[in-house]
């Protein structure tokens, strides 16, 4: 620890970076690395409706929208989606039908999965 005295008679401690509690690296497991199973189609285009559904009736603002938005792509880079190409878009194309997705989100969402 270090410590520094001021003009004034007041000594003031600083941890340094080797005192502060860090748990050990085995404790933490990245998502990347834990084995996780993989999402079946139909439950994304089930995720998507919702948080769609959500954003139509207000329930979810722009900024809530965008938020969970990028939060599922990520999950679903890190997860992956159990199918084939042809299975996912099955899958997903019914909401773009429907137009419960727009044009921009498709294309982020096609492309961010590599399926574009």
């Amino acid at each position: 620890m270090l410590a520094t005295t001021y003009r004034t008679g007041v000594v003031a401690s600083f941890a340094t970076v080797s005192e502060t509690f860090h748990p050990e690296p085995s404790s933490r497991t990245p998502v990347k690395d834990a084995s996780l199973t993989p999402i079946k189609p139909e439950r994304v285009a089930e995720e998507l409706r919702k948080i769609c559904n959500q954003r139509d009736s207000g329930q979810l603002d722009r900024d809530e929208y965008e938020h969970r938005f990028a939060r599922m792509i990520s999950e679903l880079r890190d997860r992956k989606i159990d199918g084939t190409r042809a299975e996912i878009m099955a899958a997903l194309s019914p909401l773009r039908a429907e137009g419960k997705v727009d044009a921009i989100a498709w294309d982020r969402l096609t492309k961010s999965l590599g399926l574009a």
